[in-house]
């Protein structure tokens, strides 16, 4: 089961956020997306203001970092967003325990059109030349890209008794939709 929670909606306050991690506990998530909450041209929010940019940012990464301690082997994602507040956002997110990077594979003459909030990155990058990108910045962090492993959490794989085959870390060229950020430590 996947989850998430927006971090910094006005008027969230620490306990909320709190409140939303032991819940991703009592619901045994094995998934969780979470990501910053920005302003956008148009929003019912935007009259409320947004939360300053780099305190946002380690607002979120820090939910991450607890989340990570508190769920264990779960899938947490390092959310697009993340870049809007910092141009390194979603690499920084893998070291505070985000696990999951997931592509922008929208085809270029559609993105305009699906913007969640403003500045979004990558909006004129091909979904190749993106996953080139990104698969080089995550390396730079010295973590490794998983291509084509079952996108389940180790949690849940381990709960349910199924294999863990494909967390290996060969590529197969038929199916790069998810990508599955491995440690490269033991």
């Amino acid at each position: 089961m996947g989850t998430g929670v927006m971090i910094g909606i006005p008027g969230q306050t620490l306990k909320d956020l709190c409140a939303d991690i032991r819940l991703f506990q009592k619901l045994e998530a094995d998934m969780i997306g979470m990501g910053p909450y920005l302003m956008s041209e148009g929003g019912d929010l935007k009259s409320l203001g947004q939360t300053e940019n780099k305190q946002l940012f380690q607002l979120s990464l820090n939910m991450i970092a607890v989340t990570r301690l508190v769920m264990g082997n779960i899938n947490i994602a390092a959310a697009t967003a993340m870049q809007v507040l910092d141009p390194q956002g979603r690499e920084t997110a893998l070291s505070y325990g985000a696990n999951v990077v997931m592509p922008n594979l929208t085809p270029l003459q559609y993105r305009e059109g699906y913007q969640l909030y403003d500045k979004k990155p990558g909006l004129k990058d091909d979904p190749e030349t993106f996953g080139l990108k990104l698969e080089e910045r995550i390396q730079s962090k010295g973590r490794e890209v998983g291509w084509n492993l079952s996108g389940s959490s180790r949690k849940w794989l381990n709960r349910t008794g199924n294999s863990q085959e494909g967390y290996d870390g060969n590529k197969s060229a038929s199916e790069q939709s998810m990508l599955w950020i491995k440690s490269t430590e033991s």
